[in-house]
């Protein structure tokens, strides 16, 4: 009678613990279905730049505090404000609720918004850790991309190099040329330009200008290689490029570039500078 007993008892919870396990799923995916839902139907009413849309957003988080895309948008009216310490506390929770999806994003604003170049680099390293041997791409480059120019912009000019390299090689391995951002290509001559090797700086700025033939950055660094070859007549013409793409609203094309400059970018200064050293 005992056997028969344990085994009854045995056997129900067997089939209770898979149930327990569905009913927590189907209640976590009510909840954020649920906020999801709430989310998008005052989204469509009220942005969230503004406190009735933060109030939006709040309403949905409400529902489910572990939505990592939620604590995303609360964050981000913070970022493009410049109020990093509030941005940085909200986007933290996006980052522990979902780290896969948040941790190459919390990098790149911290490239790119804040200029925090090693913390970038500790959230890079550590999506990395979590999704190894996989390619992984932010904004349309790859991680390896923004270890780079962090690492240039930190002095580290080697490893800026290492990495850079490898995000061309994976696109050319991959893609192929035609497909091969014209933006890290740029860079990629920016970094050999700052290790004085001007023939491999060249072959990299030409590469990117001939994808992009108005790039005002890359014709600027085109006309340094020139003034450091002595050319400063057809140093001169790239200047003019510049003026001409400027004129036109041509500019580096990157997400997020009219809230922040990205490493490098150059402004009319750096130009009517270049052009007065050129000109003596």
């Amino acid at each position: 009678m005992k056997k028969i007993t344990y085994l009854l008892v045995f056997q129900i919870v067997t089939i209770a613990y898979p149930l327990s396990i569905f009913a927590q799923t189907d209640a976590k995916k009510l909840m954020r279905d649920s906020s999801n839902a709430v989310y998008d139907s005052l989204s469509k009413k009220y942005s969230i730049y503004q406190h009735s849309g933060q109030m939006a957003v709040d309403s949905a988080l409400r529902i489910d505090p572990t939505n990592a895309y939620l604590w995303q948008q609360k964050a981000m009216p913070h970022l493009k404000n410049g109020d990093f310490p509030r941005w940085i506390s909200l986007i933290n929770n996006a980052v522990e609720h979902n780290p896969e999806r948040y941790l190459g994003y919390r990098g790149f604003c911290k490239t790119i918004f804040m200029k925090d170049y090693d913390n970038a680099i500790l959230d890079f390293e550590a999506l990395q850790k979590l999704k190894p041997n996989v390619p992984i791409f932010e904004m349309d480059h790859t991680i390896d991309f923004f270890k780079s120019i962090c690492h240039l912009e930190l002095g580290n000019t080697e490893q800026a190099r290492i990495f850079m390299e490898k995000s061309v090689q994976w696109q050319l391995d991959n893609k192929g040329m035609d497909w091969t951002h014209y933006v890290d290509l740029f860079y990629l001559g920016v970094i050999y330009y700052d290790l004085n090797n001007l023939e491999k700086a060249d072959y990299y700025i030409n590469a990117s200008l001939k994808k992009y033939e108005l790039f005002p950055d890359a014709n600027y660094y085109k006309a340094l290689i020139l003034n450091k070859l002595n050319k400063k007549t057809q140093a001169l013409i790239y200047l003019d490029k510049i003026e001409t793409a400027k004129a036109k609203g041509y500019r580096m094309n990157e997400d997020n570039e009219i809230y922040a400059n990205y490493p490098r970018q150059i402004g009319q200064e750096e130009v009517v500078n270049l052009r007065m050293v050129l000109e003596k």
